[in-house]
């Protein structure tokens, strides 16, 4: 009768070293501690996005993009039935380019007996700008495929792989990326608890997996952050870590009661992210707005993937959602969606731009949308014209509306910021040398 009482004295102390672990970690008492994860500077929407041209800009999303990809593997032969496209693809900037990478998968596990002898032959690269789409033949370019990935099975699976290399990390979800020569790797977050047990999760470094060898090296997060030789790493930080952090500061800056009471001075991230890239990194866009569902923001924030510094610019204006209506009522006869929206600089007026799509997923046109007043709009359409000349009658348009609202010069002239169409037709089509399709 004495023995079966040291099995329930374990798991007792057990249960109260895990109750004490979240209570030292609960918000309630450790508000000043989750609002410090992570550090805000404020910053000049004039001074930062002044060199961020229209025409540089993400113009699909990760749906569209993933369209893009499948469309483009289905008509290679090579890969027909064998392979899928991943469901996820990350951002990065792929020599000075915006673009999204997705690896492959076996179209299933017969498909995977047949093939994982010799690994996954490819990954797919899509240019964000120009929308073109390049399948990158690992095994031309780099003497091997794909043999390390979530696709596999047994050790060559990459979760597995990793956790027999480092069997004490705490890991995030793996990131397929390429470096600056194309070799693609697998970047994974280690994480860390900061606040009691299982309070305050942060990065406290990075594993990067060669997708081909399988040989890993984990670098601490201050080495990812100053080792320019590490600088075509673009994501560390998940952005929903960055927002989740952020609505922590947003909220329990001044005590978790005034959270829950008061509300003096608190915010949130507004639903939704976008991404810019900018000095060479990728940052997180977002929208901040009351704890209250609201149609306006404060302002806006930019996080950055690989180091986490977060710049809050005070430029408050219609929220996304709102600005996404206004566009989409603008073109209400051709029923076309609009894009999460990005800010940029239009003589001087922080501007929604966003892509406009139809039912088949594809690109129809473009929209600009005022953040202070979500009624001046202009958009340009590619049902009429062709994709450069409907980016640059939007951009016509929406000028002309500021002209009309009297927020800018009579004497401007919308022509003056029309780009060439053949840059704009071919821009970012040069910076995937090398890739084979």
């Amino acid at each position: 009768k004495k023995k079966p009482l040291i099995p329930v004295v374990i798991v007792a102390v057990i249960a109260v070293v895990m109750l004490v672990g979240f209570l030292v970690g609960a918000t309630i008492f450790r508000a000043s501690a989750y609002s410090d994860l992570m550090t805000v500077q404020n910053s000049d929407f004039d001074r930062d996005f002044s060199d961020i041209s229209y025409d540089e800009v993400p113009r699909i999303d990760a749906s569209r993009a993933k369209t893009l990809a499948d469309q483009q593997l289905g008509s290679l032969s090579q890969y027909k039935s064998q392979y899928v496209v991943a469901d996820a693809t990350t951002q990065i900037n792929y020599r000075g380019v915006p673009c999204r990478v997705a690896s492959l998968q076996y179209a299933d596990v017969f498909k995977w007996v047949n093939n994982t002898k010799n690994g996954l032959p490819a990954y797919i690269l899509i240019d964000v700008v120009s929308q073109k789409v390049t399948v990158v033949n690992c095994v031309e370019q780099f003497g091997s495929g794909i043999q390390y990935s979530p696709a596999e099975y047994f050790n060559e699976k990459l979760i597995r792989h990793l956790r027999f290399q480092y069997p004490t990390k705490l890991l995030d979800t793996p990131n397929f990326e390429i470096d600056e020569s194309g070799h693609p790797y697998w970047v994974t977050a280690s994480l860390t608890k900061k606040i009691g047990l299982f309070g305050g999760t942060d990065v406290q470094g990075a594993i990067v997996t060669d997708a081909l060898s399988g040989e890993s090296k984990y670098y601490p997060i201050d080495t990812v952050r100053k080792d320019k030789s590490l600088n075509w790493i673009d994501v560390v930080y998940s952005d929903q870590l960055l927002i989740e952090q952020y609505n922590y500061y947003g909220k329990l800056k001044k005590g978790f009661w005034n959270s829950i009471i008061f509300q003096n001075d608190v915010n949130v991230a507004s639903s939704g992210n976008g991404y810019i890239a900018m000095d060479d990194d990728v940052w997180v866009y977002t929208g901040i707005t009351s704890s209250k569902t609201d149609t306006s923001n404060f302002g806006f924030i930019l996080c950055n993937q690989r180091t986490k510094e977060v710049r809050y610019y005070q430029n408050g204006g219609a929220i996304e959602t709102s600005a996404m209506e206004s566009a989409q009522d603008a073109v209400q006869n051709f029923g076309y969606a609009a894009t999460f929206p990005i800010l940029l600089d239009i003589e001087g007026q922080p501007s929604y731009f966003m892509s406009l799509y139809g039912d088949s997923n594809t690109v129809k046109g473009y929209a600009l949308v005022s953040l202070e007043d979500k009624t001046v709009v202009g958009t340009g359409l590619i049902d009429t014209n062709s994709d450069a000349k409907a980016l640059n009658t939007a951009v016509e348009n929406y000028i002309n509306a500021m002209k009309d609202k009297g927020w800018i010069a009579k004497t401007v002239d919308a022509a003056d910021y029309v780009k060439d169409e053949a840059e704009i037709a071919t821009a970012g089509g040069e910076q995937t040398g090398g890739a084979a399709k």
